[in-house]
C-alpha cells in the first residue's frame, strides 16, 4: 500500500455544551448537534471536498474486516468514543476537509468546541500488529497536544450594542419562533434540533416503544405530581476498562469491532430496560404515585395520545450513557441498565452516578453531581480490587455547594463516624451488595416504624452513642429489629467500625420503587 494521511478528529467540553441549560429540550437537541458532527456534518464536508464520489457510508460498519483505502480516496477508519479515525489517499483533501468540516460546525452547531491532528502512515500499518499500535497512540498523543495550543472561538464575542441571550451567557442573535424571543445562535441551534432528537430516540427504540409511548422534552413530565416537591434523578453511567481495552486492540480491524460491539451493545442494554419498564408500566405507575383511578392523571402527550415515559435519554454515545428520569426511578433503573450491559458483554461492567435533585434546580450542577458520583464508584471499585459494577447515589434537599468530597465531609460526617455506607456493588457477596443492601431496607421497613420514628431515627443517628442506645433500647421493647449485616453488631449499636447503614436504608426507601421493597427478599424468591 501507499502513504495515506490519518486525521482523528475529537469534540472537547461535551459535557459543558450538552448539559449547560436547565431546559431538556435544548440539552436533548445539543447532544443530537454532537451525534451529527460524524454523521451529517462529516458526510456534508466529504461531498464537498469529493463533490464526484459516491461513498458507502456505512461500509466500515457493515464489513468492519475490509479495509479500501488504496481504492477509494477516502475511508472512515472508525467512529467511537467521542473520536473519529478517518483516511485519505492524498494529504490536501485531508486538510480541504478539515477546514470544510470546522467551517460547518460554526455555522450549524455554535459553541461546539474540536480538536484535529494528522499523520502520514503507510496502508500496510493498519493491519501491522506491531506498528499499527504505535502510529495510533503517537496520533492520539499529537490530539493532546493540540488540544492545549489553542481554545478556538466558536461563538461570537460580545459587545456593548447586544443584548443577553435569556438562556446563556452570549448574545442575543437570532429569532426563535418556538421561544418568541432573540436566543443566541447556540441556544437557538440546540432548541431547533430538540424535536430531531426526540426523533431519532423514537426511531431508534422503535421496536420496544410501540404505539404506546413518547420520550418528553419537558423535565417536568417525567412522572411528577404536579402538586408536590419534585425531583428528577440525573443517572450517568460509564463502562469500566473501556480505555484499557482500545489500547489492547493492535489493529484497526479490532478497533473497528470493539467500537461496534460497544455501540451494539449500549443500545441494547437501553432497549432493555425500555422494555422492562413496559412490562412493569403500572406497577412504576402505582410507584409516582399514580394508583387506582389516578392512573388518569399520568402524564400523556396531547399530539399522539401516548403514554409519555418516565425516563429520557440524553446522551447514548460511546460507552457512555446519560438519561434523565423521576427521582424515585433513577437508582432502580440504573441497576436495572447495569444488568442488561453486563449481560449483553459478557460481564464487561460499568458504574452509575445517580444524583437526584429538584426538577427546577440547575440541570448542569446535577450532571456534575452525577458525573462525580460515577467517578467516586469507580474510584472505590479500583481500591477494593475486586471489580464489578458499582453505584453511588446524592439525594439533594435544597441545593448543592462544593464538590461532592466536600459535601460528604460537611454534611455526612457526625461524632460516631460516617452516615454513608455507599457507593454499593451489584455483584459482590457481603455488606456491600447492592441486592443485600435492598434486602436489608426491606427488613428494616417491614418492621412497621411510624414515619415519626424514621424521623427520629434519622436524628438518632447524627447524635452521639447514648441517644442511639436509648432508642434502640426502647424499639427493642416494642418488639421491633434492625437488621443483622454480615459479622458487625450494627443492629446493637447503630454504628461499627465509624459507619453506619442506616441512614442509606432510609433514603433509599424514599428513593426506591415501592413495589421492589414490597417484594421477598431475593434468596426466598
Amino acid at each position: 500500500m501507499s502513504q495515506i494521511t490519518s486525521v482523528l478528529l475529537d469534540i472537547t467540553g461535551i459535557q459543558s455544551y450538552v448539559f449547560a441549560s436547565n431546559k431538556l429540550r435544548e440539552n436533548a437537541g445539543a447532544s443530537l448537534l454532537v451525534s451529527e458532527v460524524y454523521q451529517s456534518f462529516l458526510r456534508q464536508a466529504l461531498k464537498s471536498v469529493f463533490p464526484q464520489h459516491d461513498f458507502s457510508w456505512d461500509a466500515w460498519q457493515e464489513n468492519p474486516g475490509q479495509i479500501d483505502v488504496e481504492s477509494s480516496p477516502f475511508e472512515i477508519g472508525y467512529i467511537g468514543g467521542g473520536n473519529a479515525l478517518l483516511f485519505f489517499q492524498e494529504k490536501d483533501k485531508a486538510m480541504a476537509f478539515v477546514r470544510e468540516w470546522s467551517s460547518l460546525l460554526l455555522v450549524d452547531s455554535p459553541g461546539l468546541t474540536t480538536a484535529v491532528a494528522s499523520a502520514e502512515m503507510d496502508g500496510e500499518d493498519l493491519g501491522n500488529r506491531d506498528i499499527f499500535p504505535k502510529k495510533r497512540d503517537a496520533l492520539f498523543e499529537s490530539l493532546q497536544r493540540n488540544k492545549g495550543r489553542f481554545a478556538p472561538v466558536t461563538l461570537i464575542p460580545q459587545h456593548g450594542i447586544t443584548g443577553n441571550c435569556p438562556h446563556t451567557p452570549n448574545s442575543m442573535e437570532v429569532w426563535n419562533k418556538d421561544e418568541e424571543k432573540y436566543l443566541s445562535c447556540s441556544a437557538h441551534a440546540k432548541l431547533e434540533a430538540s424535536e430531531a432528537s426526540r426523533e431519532k430516540w423514537e426511531k431508534d427504540f422503535s421496536p420496544v416503544l410501540g404505539e404506546k409511548y413518547r420520550f418528553t422534552n419537558d423535565l417536568g413530565c417525567l412522572g411528577q405530581k404536579k402538586h408536590e416537591d419534585s425531583h428528577i434523578a440525573i443517572v450517568h453511567v460509564d463502562a469500566n476498562d473501556m480505555g484499557q481495552r482500545f489500547e489492547e486492540t493492535r489493529t484497526l480491524v479490532e478497533m473497528r469491532n470493539l467500537s461496534l460491539d460497544t455501540k451494539r451493545s449500549l443500545q441494547k442494554s437501553f432497549a432493555s430496560l425500555l422494555g422492562h419498564i413496559d412490562e412493569r408500566f403500572e406497577e412504576i405507575q402505582d410507584a409516582l404515585g399514580f394508583e387506582g383511578n389516578d392512573r388518569r392523571r399520568y402524564p400523556i402527550d396531547k399530539g399522539s395520545g401516548k403514554y409519555i415515559l418516565p425516563i429520557r435519554p440524553v446522551v447514548l454515545e460511546g460507552d457512555d450513557v446519560t438519561f434523565v428520569c423521576d427521582g424515585k426511578l433513577g437508582l432502580y433503573f440504573a441497576k436495572i441498565l447495569l444488568e442488561a450491559w453486563e449481560k449483553e458483554n459478557s460481564g464487561l461492567t460499568a458504574c452509575a452516578g445517580v444524583s437526584i435533585i429538584k426538577t427546577k434546580y440547575p440541570f448542569y450542577r446535577g450532571y456534575q453531581l452525577a458525573e462525580e458520583l460515577c467517578r467516586n464508584a469507580k474510584n472505590k471499585r479500583k481500591s477494593e480490587k475486586q471489580g464489578g459494577s458499582w453505584i453511588d447515589f446524592h439525594l439533594a434537599y435544597g441545593g448543592i455547594s462544593g464538590s461532592l468530597a466536600e459535601i460528604r465531609e460537611k454534611q455526612y460526617q457526625v461524632q460516631q463516624g460516617n452516615l454513608l455506607f455507599r457507593p454499593y456493588c451489584l455483584s459482590r457477596h457481603d455488606e456491600k451488595n447492592f441486592g443485600d443492601f435492598v434486602d436489608r431496607t426491606r427488613a428494616l421497613r417491614k418492621q412497621d416504624f411510624p414515619n415519626s420514628k424514621l424521623k427520629e431515627l434519622r436524628e438518632v443517628l447524627t447524635l452521639g452513642g447514648e441517644a442511639a442506645s436509648a432508642f434502640l433500647q426502647e424499639e427493642k421493647i416494642r418488639g421491633r429489629k434492625f437488621p443483622e449485616i454480615a459479622d458487625q453488631e450494627y443492629h446493637e449499636k447503630l454504628f461499627a467500625n465509624s459507619r453506619t447503614p442506616y441512614f442509606d436504608m432510609l433514603e433509599l426507601m424514599e428513593l426506591y420503587p415501592k413495589f421492589e421493597l414490597d417484594k421477598k427478599k431475593r434468596k426466598g424468591e
